[in-house]
């Protein structure tokens, strides 16, 4: 699944928040949920805008670790 994490750190244009979009290989926002009770760290898909002007077209950037004491909420990624 895809989703839009909120992370409580800086971004690196100096936002006080960071936002990821990232896929898990999970079922639900419940399993996701259990995942980041459960461990410290999660592997995810990395995703950037492909041009900041359009939304729509996204990049896999590869994998990236979250240290889920960062986060700070996560929601199901749904496109407009």
């Amino acid at each position: 699944m895809r989703f839009l994490v909120t992370m409580n750190m800086a971004s690196k244009s100096n936002n006080l928040v960071h936002q990821v979009i990232c896929d898990h290989p999970v079922e639900s926002i419940e399993a996701f949920l259990q995942e980041l009770r459960n461990e410290d760290f999660v592997i995810c898909d990395l995703y950037y805008r492909a041009n900041p002007n359009n939304v729509t077209l996204w990049t896999l950037k590869g994998p990236i670790i979250l240290n889920t004491s960062l986060i700070g909420k996560v929601m199901e990624f749904i496109e407009d």
